[in-house]
């Protein structure tokens, strides 16, 4: 389902829920959807299906060892979010996430949860946490991407996914995934990563 580089390059991960289901609809779609089947072919589309495996066996938004895999990365880590995490990346799951991050160029990636519907992008942290909106360099784009995606998800059922700054719309944390994937993709000098935050209608999970 991928194709050689220089391809751009898309990943998907729920950082501690399922989402093997976005490739069943990728392949169910591609011999009769000319867009799935352009994106197919000419895109490379990583999908981690489960970043959490213990949380999804025990039903917690943590993992065996009790971090909350959200909270363990680090940018802006802070030991008050995640416990009881000595530190930044301790667990093998966002190690594991870092070194496929770190590793391939990616143009966008989807961040899956639960517990709200809406679309959110950076930033998502207490650096940002301002009493007025602190945009990002790449926010308009970002803007623009969301409100696409919201009209072309349609209405979920309670109206459209609402969209814009994680700070503004939902709150600020310590650690999590979608911020320290916005700023590594800039710190390592690759492609500004396009890092969004969906919570479907009906997904079941923890909350973000």
């Amino acid at each position: 389902m991928t194709v050689s580089l220089p391809s751009p390059e898309a990943g998907a991960t729920a950082p501690s829920r399922r989402e093997d289901w976005l490739a069943w609809w990728l392949t169910k779609n591609y011999a009769q959807n000319p867009w799935v089947k352009y994106l197919i072919d000419h895109r490379e589309i990583y999908i981690l299906p489960l970043l959490n495996p213990d949380g999804h066996e025990l039903s917690q938004r943590a993992n065996a060892n009790g971090v909350d895999l959200n909270r363990n990365y680090d940018y802006d880590w802070s030991s008050s979010e995640g416990a009881p995490a000595s530190g930044p990346f301790t667990e093998v799951e966002t190690q594991c996430l870092r070194g496929l991050i770190e590793e391939h160029q990616f143009l966008s990636a989807v961040s899956w949860h639960a517990g709200t519907h809406g679309i959110y992008y950076a930033w998502g942290d207490y650096i940002h946490a301002t009493s007025a909106s602190d945009p990002s360099p790449d926010n308009a784009i970002y803007y623009q991407m969301a409100q696409l995606m919201s009209r072309e998800a349609g209405d979920y059922g309670a109206g459209y996914y609402e969209y814009g700054i994680c700070n503004d719309l939902l709150y600020p944390c310590h650690g999590a995934f979608e911020d320290w994937a916005y700023a590594a993709h800039v710190l390592y000098g690759t492609i500004n990563g396009t890092v969004y935050t969906l919570a479907p209608e009906g997904y079941a999970g923890a909350g973000i």
